[in-house]
């Protein structure tokens, strides 16, 4: 038998009485766990940290939201004496005041942090001669610098400091201001929001109408899925499944849906499903806004007519129209705004400024939704959670009309919860008229309260309050002899609370890959344990299955944390293993899971095996996966490659599922590798984040796009993500698609950033790709090297990904260029007069095909813009780009040629077989869609329009791509400019996966001859 042999990377599964084949079932250990606390000298930063995640997380036992980093133990050398482990971080100076390198004091970071605001900067670099590129770079923290035309102009003799206002909640937002002044001329202000929503009084002919009582559940024009309204359930019981002193409080819910309205397509509740909630804001917190508001008492439920003039507010998910509803102020503020879950926007900023009465907060409030004050913005956005209610507090002399407040502010959404039962099961058996029942569980959501506390967020907040009402109501009346679990208790019927729901229209992963047999093993930690419950119930009621079903459960403490304890119809000492990170030995759940090696190999190799993963710890998910790498490797004598191959393969056939809503977000939901530093992980198309905006002209923000387009493409989950368009799903492919995290970039000088970025390019477009073919026609000319789609950052980071193919593929390619601008123009003719001389300062987001084609890296006379609409310094820049042989299709062209006619210009300009790098702007689409970006161009093409014509380019050659610009503070609420970058990511990945697969039929490979592993 091949031994286990221990490394950095892998953990070996322990031999011991509890893993053994022959008996499977989870045990206690005999003996106490030996733990061993040793201490490590500081060793030199190693290559391996030097990858970014898009959203990393610690791996240790903390909580912290901090995550861990090596140390880092030499300031003045920070890489030691190796320079290859450098060669993606910036250089830092010795000159920052730091410890000297004999210091023994030690600190964490990947960078070393010289600044947190302006301040510190200023004391550091002073006022000299050569900090012009510091200054105008943002460092990423949040002390933004600003360019010289936008930075607040003062003297000291006009100046007029503002004064802050002098309460709790203006000093909890912990603004940055500088020296703003009175007469600080602010420029390039958010645009006053449209007045959208009117209220009307009602004529006295009309005075007769009724208007619904919204008491206990929303509007009838508040519906979740038209024609079908929201269901008002009546509470049959609460009660608390934690105990006091847990970190998080956890309730259960019955909840009697037995009138529930039939629907169409034999809709019915399902184990795993999910019902979403329609929570109001509470009536605390909304007489609090008309009380700031002056709005008075009498008016507040006085009927009103509500008109609107676009949009679905204030419906759910109606259809966008104008619309006239009689209703109340009251209804509309407590179930349609949601006044605490979205951070401030600048329109809503704006409002305010524009409604002060106090000339300084008026300057405030405009400075923050202005170009000097995205620094403070992005700090406001990015900082402790802020309500509309803490503005308001904040700047008491901004009083704005409801309806543009109403206007403004986002629609109340539903919170969805998934049910901890089987519905389909017996009714409920504490309820004597066999009510239909359906359960729930709801770990409340807290952040910092601006006074003091916590604040519990909408959802779980409002569940609280009623399960609170009704477990009081039950301890006073006391306890009901012959009454099972509460349900029952006259005092829900006398209390006759109701939760306003509606039946989900999904299920979750577990729900879909669930089989009646087959042996089943659960995992999760947290609430994520509470759809188990379900799935659980529903194998009892086939025979023979009691022993085909084990729970793994993680929690801090089981004398508080543990949920439906002896709840589960099963004798759980048999089938379910408790395990406590807090108390005892302190074990995770994923080091339970190395532990039951023999339960886990034994359950996902057995016919119908399953094993399900769920739950909402921080980093859980991520260590799940890694222990079943290291039962794979032990069990499946497979090295690291194999076993992860094999729990791709378990997953796409649907017997290894993981649904966890925590860890780090990647691009539609695929495997991550930190690709600069781990070249062991191959990948054939790889997704890369490019976090870099300081070459920007005008608004910056696009470092964080990278982060927003992953988290967009949420929806695309690789097990579900067929593309009917072209028949196939591009995540379930012999090609390997890898997430390969983010380029480290450094914010503090365009050169290094640059050379970083270049370097990173030309290590990632230089492996070799998974998917190796035999050497003939097609298949070999079509991957050459992987393709890498890169999420910015600003345009000019094309610049090193074209240094990088020109290196890889030994020679200049064409530029497909989506674009609302040319990206052309020779740097001396912006109008900030930069030296075109100086390569440093050439480089920028608008000059980047400039300077790759004067070094011959684009081929002249096959590439092509698409989609401008630019204004010109002259028609030099059209010269200009003549020279650099670039084809002009402009947005206006769409209307007389149609989208089939821009496909056939460009494919008769580039041909199929000519090397071709897709470099889409998200400034292509009109702003009035697409609003976050930093350059917005009124005018633009549709999200529809550029899809179809991506879609009639894929026979182009395509070798690399990008997608930039994604400023997501300018995007809309429902985050459409990172959806539409999400979807068009798709779009690519699609049409490359079929082109690859159309080449390997044509070579007559078909997968055949390409060494190609069987991942079963």
């Amino acid at each position: 038998m091949r031994r286990c042999s221990q490394t950095r990377t892998h953990h070996c599964i322990p031999e011991c009485e509890t893993s053994h084949r022959d008996n499977p079932i989870p045990e206690e250990p005999q003996e106490p766990r030996l733990r061993k606390v040793s201490f490590t000298a500081p060793r030199p930063l190693s290559s391996t940290s030097l990858s970014t995640s898009p959203n990393q997380t610690s791996s240790s036992a903390s909580d912290s939201e901090s995550p861990t980093t090596p140390e880092d133990p030499e300031f003045s050398n920070p890489f030691g004496s190796d320079a290859n482990d450098a060669k993606f971080l910036a250089p830092l100076s010795p000159k920052s005041g730091h410890k000297s390198p004999t210091s023994h004091h030690r600190r964490k970071g990947s960078t070393v942090l010289i600044s947190s605001n302006d301040k510190d900067v200023r004391r550091i670099l002073g006022d000299g001669v050569g900090t012009t590129m510091v200054e105008k770079v943002c460092c990423g923290g949040g002390c933004c610098f600003l360019s010289s035309e936008t930075a607040p102009k003062w003297d000291r003799e006009s100046h007029r400091q503002v004064k802050r206002p002098e309460n709790e909640a203006y000093q909890s937002l912990r603004l940055e201001l500088g020296l703003l002044g009175l007469e600080t001329e602010l420029t390039n202000l958010a645009a006053v929001p449209e007045q959208t929503i009117t209220l009307e009084s009602i004529p006295s002919t009309e005075q007769s109408m009724e208007v619904e009582e919204t008491y206990k559940s929303p509007p009838r024009f508040v519906q979740p899925h038209p024609p079908y309204n929201v269901y008002p359930a009546k509470l049959l019981n609460a009660r608390e499944l934690t105990k006091p002193g847990a970190e998080k409080r956890t309730y259960h819910f019955d909840l009697d849906v037995t009138d529930y309205p039939k629907e169409s397509g034999n809709v019915d509740f399902v184990v795993g499903g999910a019902v979403g909630i329609c929570a109001p804001n509470s009536d605390e917190l909304v007489d609090e806004i008309f009380d700031i508001l002056g709005v008075p008492r009498f008016v507040r439920d006085k009927p009103v007519k509500l008109r609107t003039t676009q949009g679905r507010w204030p419906t759910i998910w109606g259809e966008e129209m104008a619309r006239e509803l009689i209703t109340t102020r009251r209804a509309l503020l407590k179930w349609c705004a949601d006044v605490q879950s979205y951070p401030p926007t600048k329109s809503l900023l704006r409002l305010l400024g524009e409604h002060a009465e106090d000339e300084n907060e008026r300057q405030i409030l405009l400075y923050l939704s202005s170009a000097q004050g995205q620094a403070s913005f992005c700090d406001l956005r990015t900082g402790p959670h802020i309500t509309l209610a803490q503005l308001l507090n904040a700047f008491p002399s901004s009083k704005p009309p409801l309806e543009l407040l109403f206007s403004t502010l986002n629609q109340l959404m539903p919170r969805f919860y998934s049910l901890s039962q089987d519905p389909q099961s017996a009714p409920h058996h504490g309820s004597p008229e066999q009510k239909r029942v359906i359960e729930v569980a709801v770990s409340i959501h807290e952040t910092p309260n601006w006074r003091g506390g916590p604040r519990t967020g909408t959802g779980s907040g409002f569940l609280e309050r009623m399960a609170r009402q009704l477990i009081s109501a039950k301890q006073e009346e006391g306890p009901i002899e012959g009454l099972m679990d509460g349900v029952g208790h006259p005092a829900a019927d006398r209390l006759d609370i109701r939760i306003p729901m509606f039946r989900g229209l999904m299920a979750n992963p577990l729900a879909r890959e669930f089989v009646s047999d087959g042996p089943m093993l659960l995992i999760g930690a947290g609430v994520g344990i509470a759809p188990f419950r379900g799935f659980v119930q529903k194998r009892l009621k086939s025979a023979n299955c009691a022993n085909k079903v084990w729970v793994l459960q993680g929690v801090r403490d089981a004398l508080l944390d543990e949920l439906y304890s002896g709840e589960w119809g099963v004798d759980e000492e048999k089938v379910k293993k408790v395990v406590q990170s807090r108390r005892g030995t302190g074990r995770y759940v994923q080091e339970e899971v190395r532990h039951q090696a023999d339960l886990v190999w034994f359950v996902i190799n057995a016919l119908d095996g399953r094993v399900f993963v769920c739950g909402s710890s921080k980093g859980m998910g991520e260590g799940v996966e890694e222990a079943l790498v290291d039962v794979a490797m032990d069990k499946g004598t497979l090295n690291a490659e194999e076993a992860r191959a094999f729990w791709e393969g378990k997953k796409k056939a649907g017997q290894y599922v993981a649904y966890v809503f925590s860890g780090p977000t990647t691009f539609a939901h695929l495997p991550q590798a930190k690709c600069l530093t781990d070249p062991s992980q191959p990948f054939d198309i790889a997704i890369l984040g490019a976090p870099f905006d300081t070459a920007t002209s005008y608004r910056p923000g696009a470092r964080f796009g990278p982060r927003a387009i992953r988290h967009a493409s949420s929806r695309q989950i690789p097990f579900r993500a067929f593309n009917p368009r072209r028949g196939l799903n591009p995540y379930d492919s012999p090609f390997k698609v890898l997430d390969c995290a983010d380029i480290p970039i450094s914010p503090f000088s365009n050169k290094v950033a640059l050379k970083q970025m270049t370097s990173a390019f030309g290590t990632l477009y230089a492996r070799e790709p998974a998917m190796k073919f035999s050497q003939g026609d097609g298949a070999s000319s079509w991957f050459p090297h992987p393709k890498i789609l890169t999420l910015g950052g600003d345009h000019s980071i094309a610049l090193p990904a074209l240094r990088a193919l020109n290196a890889v593929y030994g020679g200049p390619v064409a530029v497909l260029h989506f674009d609302a601008h040319l990206d052309t123009w020779h740097p001396g003719r912006y109008p900030s007069g930069w030296d075109p001389g100086n390569a440093e300062t050439a480089f920028n987001h608008g000059s980047m095909f400039w300077m790759a084609s004067g070094e011959g890296l684009i081929l002249n006379g096959s590439s092509a813009h698409a989609g401008l609409r630019t204004r010109l310094s002259g028609l030099a820049d059209w010269e200009d780009d003549d020279r650099q042989g670039f084809l002009r299709i402009s947005a206006d062209d769409i209307d007389d040629l149609g989208t089939r006619g821009i496909i056939d210009a460009i494919l008769e300009r580039m041909g199929t077989e000519v090397p071709v790098y897709l470099s889409l702007d998200i400034d292509v689409l009109d702003p009035g869609l697409c609003p976050g970006t930093g350059t917005p161009e009124p005018g633009g093409w549709t999200s529809r329009e550029v899809i179809r014509i991506l879609r009639g380019l894929e026979d182009l050659n395509v070798v690399g791509a990008d997608i930039v610009e994604v400023a997501p503070a300018y995007d809309g609420v429902g985050e459409q400019t990172s959806l539409v970058a999400a979807q068009i990511g798709f779009e690519i990945i699609t049409s490359w996966v079929s082109r690859g697969l159309k080449d390997m039929e044509k070579a007559g490979k078909k997968g055949s001859k390409a060494e190609i592993k069987d991942e079963l």
